[in-house]
C-alpha cells in the first residue's frame, strides 16, 4: 500500500566477505535466541487470571458461555482462544503457551514482511522479533498469556494484510481479502480489549488514501471499506450469534455496561488524564526493554532508508497511539497492559537500529564493539525485577534445567509465586480436594482462586468463580452477594473454602481480604456456620467440609 521502499540489495552492495558473514552469523544468533526465550515461555505455568481464562474456558468445552456459567469481566475473546488451546492441545497448563510461543515466533515473518515493505530490507525484521519475544518473555509467567499477548501478535499480522501491495495482474480478490484478513485481525485484538482494535480506523485511513493516490480519486474507496466491514462483522457477528444461542446475551449485557465501567473508573481521574497518559507513554516506552528509546531516538535522527519509512512508521506509531490511549484510560499500568504495544515499538525501534548497524557494519571493530554496548546496554537496563530473590536469568536457567531437582514442586512452587498468589498452596489444596472428594462435586472458594478449580479438576458451585462481585463497591453488589447465597443455598458445595490475606487493593478497592468480607457478609457468614464445620487448613486456605 506504501510506495516501493529502495530494494534490499540497495542496503548490501558494500558489504564485504567479512562483514557479511558477521552478519549472518547475527542473525543466525537472533534466531537461535528467539528460540531459547520461547523455549522458557513454554515452561511459564498460570498465574491468577490466567487460571480464571481456564476455568471460563473449561465451561464453555462443557456447553456453557462465559459471564453467564462463569463470571468474569474481560472480553471475550480470550476465553475463546484458552477453550481452543485446550481443545487442539489438552488441558494442560502448557496448551496456551504453545499458542503463544507459536503466536510470537510467527512474528519473525510478520516483521521481515513488514521490514521489507517499508525500509527495504527484511533482516531488520528478525532483530524485531528477537527484542519483540526478549521483552515479552521478560514480563514472566504472571504477565503473559494474557489478552494484550494474542492480541498484540493478531496486531502485527494486521498490519500485514493491511500494507499488502496491490498487484497490476490480479483482479483485486486478493487485496480485497488481505484488508478482509486486517479487519477480522483486528476486531479480534479488539474482543481482547477494545482499545487495541482502534488501530483498525488508522489501517482503513492509510487504505483509502492509497487507493485515492493510486487512482487519482474516491471511486476505489468500496472494496476496502466493504473488505473492512465484512472481515470486521466475521469476527464480531460469529462472537455475539454465541451469545444469543447460549442465552448469554443479557449476562454479557450486564458485565460490561454495569460492572465494567465501574471497576475501571476504580483509581482513574478525568481531571489527571494527562498524567495518565504520559504514564503510559513511559511504560511503554522505556520501562521494559532498553532497546525501545535508543531504536525509537536513532529512527527519527538517521537519514531515512526509503521512501516507504515514513509513511510505514507513521502507520505503526498511530496504532501504538489507540494502544497507549487505552493504558492510560484504565489507569491501573499493570505490566500486561503494555504487552500488545511492546511488540509494535520494538519493530520500529528494529528499523531505528538497523540505520546504525548499516553504518558502522562494514567497519568490523567498530561493528563489534556496538554489538559489545547493546549487550552491556540490556543488562544495565533494570526493567527485569527481581521476584522472589530470584533475576530473570536465574529464573530461566532453572526452566531450561531440566533435572528432577530443578522440577521439584518446591521450586516449581517459587517460579509461579507472585503477590499472594502462592502456586505450592494451590497445588496442594487441588490434591487435597482430589483425595477427598469426588469428581462430581461441587466446590466452592470464597477468593480469588479459581485456578484451584481447574487444578483438582472439580466443579464451581456458582457462577461466580472468584469474589470481586462481592467486595467491590459496585451499584450490583448487593444483587451479586444475593444471587451467590441463593445458588449456595439451593445447591449446597461439598467443600467450601475461605482464602485470608488475599488482599488487593487495585482490583476490589479495598484493603480487606476474603475472610474479613465474608465476617461482613452476615447471609453467607451464617450459611457456613450453620453448613459446615473446618476440616483442613493449607498456608492461607481454610478447608470446610459440609455437614
Amino acid at each position: 500500500m506504501s510506495a516501493d521502499p529502495q530494494e534490499p540489495t540497495s542496503q548490501d552492495s558494500t558489504l564485504t566477505g567479512w562483514t557479511l558473514q558477521l552478519e549472518r552469523l547475527l542473525l543466525g544468533a537472533a534466531i537461535l535466541c528467539i528460540g531459547v526465550f520461547l523455549w522458557v515461555l513454554l515452561d511459564f505455568e498460570y498465574g491468577r487470571d490466567q487460571g480464571i481464562y481456564a476455568v471460563v474456558a473449561r465451561t464453555i468445552l462443557a456447553g456453557g458461555a462465559p459471564y453467564l456459567d462463569a463470571w468474569d469481566f474481560k472480553p471475550p475473546m480470550i476465553y475463546f482462544v484458552y477453550a481452543g488451546a485446550r481443545s487442539v492441545f489438552g488441558a494442560e497448563m502448557q496448551s496456551i503457551r504453545i499458542v503463544e510461543a507459536l503466536g510470537f515466533a510467527s512474528l519473525v515473518f510478520a516483521f521481515a514482511i513488514l521490514s521489507r515493505r517499508h525500509v527495504g530490507n527484511a533482516r531488520p525484521g528478525i532483530i524485531a522479533a528477537l527484542l519483540a519475544v526478549t521483552a515479552h518473555v521478560q514480563l514472566e509467567f504472571w504477565n503473559t498469556g494474557q489478552p494484550e499477548s494474542f492480541a498484540g501478535v493478531a496486531t502485527a499480522w494486521a498490519l500485514v494484510c493491511a500494507t499488502r501491495p496491490a498487484d497490476p495482474s490480479s483482479s483485486g480478490r486478493a487485496l480485497w481479502l488481505a484488508w478482509f484478513g486486517a479487519a477480522a485481525l483486528y476486531t479480534f485484538a479488539a474482543l481482547c480489549k477494545p482499545p487495541l482494535g482502534g488501530g483498525i480506523l488508522v489501517s482503513l485511513g492509510f487504505v483509502l488514501h492509497s487507493q485515492v493516490r493510486s487512482k487519482g480519486r474516491m471511486g476505489g474507496w468500496l472494496p476496502a471499506i466493504s473488505a473492512f466491514a465484512a472481515g470486521g462483522f466475521f469476527v464480531l457477528g460469529g462472537t455475539a450469534l454465541f451469545f444469543l444461542v447460549h442465552g448469554a446475551w443479557p449476562a454479557l449485557e450486564a458485565t460490561f455496561l454495569v460492572f465494567a465501567p465501574e471497576y475501571t473508573a476504580l483509581g482513574f481521574e478525568p481531571t489527571n488524564i494527562f498524567g495518565l497518559l504520559y504514564r503510559a507513554i513511559a511504560k511503554s516506552t522505556f520501562y521494559y526493554s532498553a532497546y525501545i528509546p535508543l531504536g525509537l531516538a536513532l529512527l527519527i535522527a538517521l537519514p531515512r532508508l526509503g521512501d516507504g519509512e515514513r509513511r510505514g512508521s507513521a502507520h505503526v506509531a498511530l496504532v501504538c497511539g489507540f494502544h497507549v490511549l487505552g493504558i492510560a484510560l484504565q489507569a491501573k499500568f499493570f505490566a500486561y497492559h503494555v504487552s500488545a504495544t511492546l511488540p509494535l515499538l520494538c519493530l520500529l525501534a528494529s528499523w531505528g537500529l538497523w540505520k546504525l548497524w548499516i553504518r558502522v557494519r562494514s567497519r568490523i571493530p567498530l561493528a563489534i564493539v556496538a554489538i559489545l554496548a547493546l549487550l552491556l546496554l540490556n543488562d544495565l537496563h533494570p526493567g527485569k525485577p527481581s521476584r522472589n530473590g530470584m533475576s530473570f536469568w536465574q529464573r530461566a536457567q532453572h526452566r531450561l534445567d531440566l533435572t528432577e531437582t530443578a522440577n521439584s514442586r518446591l521450586v516449581r512452587g517459587r517460579l509461579h509465586t507472585e503477590v499472594d498468589v502462592n502456586a505450592d498452596a494451590n497445588g496442594r489444596v487441588a490434591a487435597w480436594l482430589e483425595q477427598h472428594t469426588q469428581e462430581t462435586d461441587h466446590v466452592f472458594i470464597w477468593g480469588f482462586e479459581p485456578v484451584i478449580y481447574d487444578l483438582s479438576n472439580r466443579q464451581h458451585a456458582s457462577r461466580y468463580i472468584y469474589n470481586v462481585p462481592q467486595r467491590l463497591a459496585w451499584q450490583g453488589r448487593a444483587d451479586a452477594k444475593l444471587e451467590l447465597l441463593e445458588a449456595l443455598q439451593s445447591d449446597p458445595p461439598a467443600v467450601f473454602i475461605v482464602t485470608r490475606r488475599d488482599v488487593f487493593r487495585a482490583v476490589t478497592g479495598n484493603r480487606l481480604d476474603s475472610t474479613a468480607e465474608l465476617a461482613s457478609f452476615e447471609g453467607l457468614r451464617e450459611f457456613v456456620a450453620q453448613s459446615y464445620g473446618l476440616e483442613h487448613s493449607i498456608e492461607d486456605f481454610d478447608i470446610f467440609l459440609r455437614r
